[in-house]
């Protein structure tokens, strides 16, 4: 299996990431909510899951069990690298794991934890206008 994916896949991964918890999210308020709320929250999970396993179609199979079996354990499979740091352990990433491609969004494993770790493209900072 590949150390990393970029592009399409990455992109795929981290919206899939997102919809887990969308999905999540809207099946605690059907439970939680009463009367039409819960009516509506239950009629858009049939649909949230099929864009679900759409999603998931999408992404090739070894990422898609390391994704299953990931969220499983922790919840959330997909979590970003800030300063070379893995938010979901915080653990320092070697620089060794950081992406060749800096120009669209890619992912690696945390070796602390094992999450897919979410690596953005970088963009240009502000110029100072204080001079």
């Amino acid at each position: 299996m590949p150390r990393s994916i970029a592009g399409r896949t990455a992109q795929r991964l981290a919206e899939l990431q997102d919809h887990d918890l969308l999905i999540v999210r809207t099946a605690a308020n059907a439970t939680a909510a009463r009367g039409s709320a819960t009516r509506s929250a239950e009629s858009a999970l049939p649909e949230l899951q099929d864009v679900r396993a759409k999603l998931l179609s999408e992404i090739p199979e070894p990422w898609r069990a390391q994704y299953e079996r990931i969220t499983a354990r922790y919840g959330r499979a997909v979590v970003p690298v800030r300063d070379q740091t893995c938010l979901g352990c915080y653990a320092r990433v070697p620089a060794g794991l950081m992406p060749h491609a800096h120009d669209m969004p890619a992912i690696t494993r945390c070796e602390g934890c094992g999450r897919l770790l979410l690596w953005v493209p970088s963009t240009p900072s502000r110029p100072d206008r204080t001079r």
